[in-house]
């Protein structure tokens, strides 16, 4: 009987351990929600208008609305977001489904608005071809279907 009431204790214990692990997960996950919220969503959608605006404006507004540093400091920002979110994930310090499902989705819209055609400014000195960091992330976090689905049928 002793045993048997042992037993049951240490699956209680084990259980709320569990719980606990994931709730703590869950609470890391919110961070990282938050900040998105909050601050990368912003900056992703300027990357967006970086591109967006580069046609449409002359080379002096453009320069005036858009410097260089601003455009490299945002991007990166970004970059680092993801690459922090996916560590978070791999290391299991937050729920690695939810993760898979941000980090894919950032990656595609980033790997989208960074492999657009567009014509930087002379000065810049810069050229981007297909932005592998994004590419390594979709393979990463995308499920089978999802990547067939980004590479493949767009």
């Amino acid at each position: 009987m002793a045993v048997v009431m042992g037993v049951i204790i240490a699956l209680f214990q084990l259980s709320s351990a569990l719980e606990d692990s994931n709730y703590k997960k869950g609470e890391t996950y919110l961070k990282y929600e938050s900040e998105f919220a909050s601050d990368i969503s912003r900056k992703m959608g300027l990357v967006y208008e970086y591109h967006a605006k580069r046609g449409k404006l002359s080379e002096e507004e453009y320069d005036e609305l858009y410097p260089l540093d601003k455009f490299l400091e945002t991007r990166n920002s970004v970059q680092e977001f993801i690459t922090r979110l996916s560590a978070c994930g791999t290391y299991e310090v937050c729920p690695s489904e939810h993760v898979d499902n941000l980090v894919c989705s950032l990656s595609k819209s980033m790997y989208i608005d960074l492999s657009m055609k567009v014509s930087w400014p002379p000065k810049w000195k810069i050229k981007f071809s297909e932005p592998v960091f994004y590419e390594i992330k979709i393979n990463e976090h995308c499920g089978i279907w999802e990547r067939f689905k980004f590479w493949y049928l767009r």
